[in-house]
């Protein structure tokens, strides 16, 4: 009954407890390291770039802070 109520109409515990959505789930765990570690190295990089430019940066991109 519980099911049933918390789900659409005629679903009820046919559809699980993830809802079709544990692909996503693990996709994203597996993939979230990737994404973070690239992020970080997009904003090292921009930061030496923009502190060749001539701009002043902070953190710069060689402190401990900045990664």
């Amino acid at each position: 009954m519980v099911s049933y109520r918390l789900t659409a109409p005629g679903l009820g515990k046919d559809c699980g407890s993830t809802f079709g959505v544990i692909r996503q789930i693990l996709q994203g765990l597996f993939l979230a390291p990737h994404i973070t570690i690239e992020a970080l190295k997009g904003a090292i990089f921009c930061s030496k770039l923009m502190e060749l430019a001539g701009f002043e940066v902070s953190p710069k991109y060689n402190e401990k802070e900045a990664i």
